[in-house]
């Protein structure tokens, strides 16, 4: 996570917030940041191979 992305997320915050919703609010962040890297590196499954997998989980 850059200085950016986590000034970016305070400002879309309102004035007055908990810690809580900061931290809930940063991971969400993360997250999205963390499926975008994994996408531009190629690491995604297609609808087809994740149904695959789950069949092999749900058995």
């Amino acid at each position: 996570m850059t200085k950016i992305l986590v000034n970016e997320a305070i400002k879309e915050m309102p004035n007055e917030f908990s810690i809580d919703d900061l931290i809930e609010k940063l991971i969400l962040v993360q997250s999205f940041e963390q499926g975008r890297q994994q996408y531009q590196a190629g690491k995604t499954f297609t609808h087809q191979e994740v149904g695959q997998k789950l069949e092999k989980w749900l058995k």
